[in-house]
C-alpha cells in the first residue's frame, strides 16, 4: 500500500472518534499512508475519513471490525500482513488491548 513518497503505513484503531480521526489525518498529514479501523457500524464515518486522507495525496483503506475481538484481530492482522508492510500503530480504544499488543511486536506503538 505505501506509496513512493510514504514514511509507511500507520494502523488507527477507532478511527471514527474525534480523536481517532484526528490522528488518522495528522499521520496523513505527515505522508503516511493509513489504514482505518473502526466497529463495522461506523463504515460512514471513516469512507469520509479516507476521503479526507485520499484528498491529502496519501492512501488509505478500511478494515472494519473490533480488533479486540480475537476473529476480528486475526482478519485484520491477515489483511494488513497480505498487503501492507505496518511502521506504526495506533490504538485508539480503552478497552483491552492485548490482541493488538500481541501483534505489534515489531511495530512502533504510538
Amino acid at each position: 500500500m505505501s506509496s513512493d513518497s510514504s514514511l509507511g503505513v500507520a494502523l488507527v484503531t477507532g478511527a471514527s472518534t474525534e480523536i481517532g480521526r484526528a490522528i488518522a489525518l495528522q499521520l496523513a498529514a505527515k505522508n503516511f499512508d493509513v489504514v482505518i479501523n473502526d466497529l463495522p457500524e461506523a463504515l460512514k464515518p471513516l469512507e469520509a475519513l479516507k476521503a479526507q486522507i485520499e484528498n491529502q495525496g496519501r492512501k488509505s483503506t478500511i478494515i472494519a471490525g473490533n480488533p479486540v475481538v480475537k476473529s476480528n484481530w486475526e482478519r485484520i492482522e491477515r489483511s494488513i500482513g497480505k498487503n501492507w508492510t505496518l511502521s506504526k500503530a495506533v490504538s485508539n480504544y480503552i478497552h483491552n488491548t492485548e490482541p493488538l499488543r500481541h501483534y505489534m511486536n515489531s511495530v512502533q506503538m504510538i
